[in-house]
């Protein structure tokens, strides 16, 4: 009986090694085009490393740091993007972030009414044994606030990557 040939692992290593470096600098190129949304003006949040969130505008961007003008203060304040532990910016969403928020929202409200239609058919007597135990209701609730979830997601994530708006994207930083 002939032996198999075990499979060569350099050329499936060597694969790995390129789509890990590729995907390295695909990550790098994103948060470069990421930071590329903030222009002057914009509303953006802002957290630095043990601080809260602070609301401030766009008062200029340079390489890597952002002046920013906040209430409260008389002159910019500069700040650079490696300093921050996260940065949002009110901006239009693209569809795939309208999408990815739709679905978010959908998914939620799916669930409560999902929820409340369960309760609603088993109280009026549609659904199983109205005497029933309690995990009866239980079940009842759970499995139609299954329901709601998943199309209220869908839908949700349809009309959202359909019509994305406007709201808060958070930017990817570098070095995070």
């Amino acid at each position: 009986m002939p032996h198999a040939r075990p499979p060569h692992r350099l050329p499936v290593t060597a694969l790995l090694v390129c789509g890990l470096l590729l995907g390295a600098s695909a990550r790098d190129l994103l948060a470069q085009s990421d930071a590329s949304r903030v222009e002057e003006g914009d509303s953006v949040r802002l957290r630095l490393p043990g601080a809260l969130t602070v609301d401030a505008s766009v008062g200029e961007v340079r390489n890597d740091v952002i002046t920013l003008r906040v209430v409260g203060l008389a002159q910019g304040w500069p700040v650079s993007v490696f300093d921050m532990a996260s940065l949002e910016v009110l901006d239009e969403r693209t569809p795939r972030e309208g999408l990815r928020y739709g679905f978010g929202m959908g998914f939620v409200a799916g669930v409560f009414a999902g929820a409340a239609v369960g309760l609603a058919l088993h109280s009026a007597g549609v659904t199983d044994d109205l005497d029933g135990p309690a995990s009866l209701i239980m079940g009842n609730t759970l499995r139609w606030a299954g329901f709601g979830a998943v199309a209220g997601g869908i839908g949700g994530a349809i009309v959202g990557g359909a019509r994305p708006g406007v709201g808060w994207i958070r930017i990817e930083l570098p070095g995070h």
